[in-house]
C-alpha cells in the first residue's frame, strides 16, 4: 500500500496532494509503465474528487489504455471502478449494468461486483432483481480485500433502498470501527465511511445516531475537499431528517442541490428534486 493510499484512507487531502506531486515527478522520469499507469489512476481520482467528471474520465481512459498496452493485470478493475463512479455521478448507471453483469459472471467471488450490480439495479428501479443478489451479502474481507470498504459502502446503500434492517444491522458494527476513515480501492474512493454508517443506521430507524454519523461524514468529506461526497451526505442527511425535521431537511437538500447544479452531479440532483417534492 502506498503512502498516498494511506493518507487517502485517513482523509488528509493536503497529504495526498503532496504525495500526488511526488508520484507525478517520479513518473515523469521513470521508464516503468507500471509507475505511469498507477500515477494516471491517482490523477483521475484527484480530478474526480475535485468534481471534474470529464477530466477524470479522460485521464482514466488514458490510464486504462496504458495499463492494457503494458500488460497490467488489474488495469480493467481500476478503470471499471473509476468509470462506475463517474457514470453514477452523471446519473448514467444504465450504461454500466451490462458490463458489471459480465464481469460478475467471470469473477463471482468478488463481493464488490455483487454490491455494485445490486446498487445499479436499485437506481434503475429494478428492485426485485436487486433483491436476488442479496444472498451474496458478506461483511467479511473476502475475495479482494482492497475492494472491501467499497463493497460495504454500496451494500449500505442497497440496504437503505430495499429496506433490509437485518443486513443493515450487520453492517453497523463493522462500519463503526472505521467510521472516521475513507473507503478506497486504491484507484477510486467512496468518501467517508461514516456516510455508509449513517445509511445503515437510518435503515434501522436510529435517526439520531444516523445524524451523528452524517455530521462526521460531512467533516471527513470536507477535509477531503470532495464536493460530490459532501453533496451526497447532505442529501442522505436530509432524507433522514425529512420526517421529524422537514425544515432542516429542506435546508440540507438545498445545500446538496447547489453543489449538484454547480458541478453537474445529475444523480444527486434527481434525488434532491424527488425529496423536495415530498417535503411539506
Amino acid at each position: 500500500m502506498s503512502q498516498h493510499e494511506v493518507d487517502l484512507q485517513l482523509g488528509d487531502r493536503d497529504a495526498i496532494n503532496r504525495e500526488r506531486l511526488v508520484l507525478e515527478s517520479f513518473a515523469r522520469d521513470s521508464p516503468e509503465p507500471f509507475v505511469r499507469w498507477t500515477t494516471s489512476q491517482t490523477q483521475s481520482m484527484h480530478l474526480f474528487m475535485d468534481g471534474d467528471l470529464d477530466g477524470a474520465e479522460s485521464v482514466a481512459q488514458d490510464g486504462f489504455e496504458l495499463g492494457v498496452a503494458s500488460g497490467q493485470p488489474e488495469a480493467f478493475y481500476g478503470y471499471a471502478g473509476q468509470i462506475f463512479q463517474i457514470r453514477r455521478a452523471q446519473d448514467r448507471l444504465a450504461e454500466t449494468a451490462g458490463a458489471i453483469e459480465e464481469v460478475l459472471q467471470a469473477n463471482p467471488a468478488l463481493q464488490v461486483f455483487h454490491a455494485a450490480l445490486a446498487y445499479v439495479r436499485c437506481e434503475l428501479g429494478r428492485e426485485t432483481e436487486a433483491r436476488a443478489l442479496i444472498g451474496a451479502f458478506d461483511i467479511s474481507a473476502c475475495g479482494a480485500p482492497q475492494f472491501w470498504s467499497t463493497a460495504l459502502m454500496l451494500w449500505a446503500e442497497v440496504c437503505h433502498t430495499l429496506d433490509l434492517p437485518e443486513h443493515a444491522s450487520r453492517l453497523v458494527p463493522v462500519l463503526s470501527r472505521w467510521q472516521d476513515q475513507v473507503a478506497s480501492t486504491g484507484a477510486s474512493t467512496e468518501g467517508a465511511i461514516a456516510h455508509g454508517l449513517g445509511r445503515a443506521l437510518a435503515t434501522l430507524g436510529r435517526t439520531q445516531e444516523a445524524a451523528a454519523a452524517y455530521e462526521l461524514a460531512l467533516t471527513v468529506n470536507r477535509r477531503l475537499r470532495a464536493p460530490l461526497f459532501v453533496a451526497r451526505t447532505h442529501l442522505a442527511y436530509a432524507q433522514a431528517l425529512s420526517g421529524a425535521e422537514p425544515g432542516r431537511a429542506r435546508a440540507m437538500a438545498a445545500e446538496a442541490e447547489k453543489t449538484a447544479q454547480r458541478f453537474g452531479f445529475a444523480m444527486v440532483q434527481r434525488h434532491v428534486t424527488r425529496l423536495l417534492e415530498q417535503l411539506p
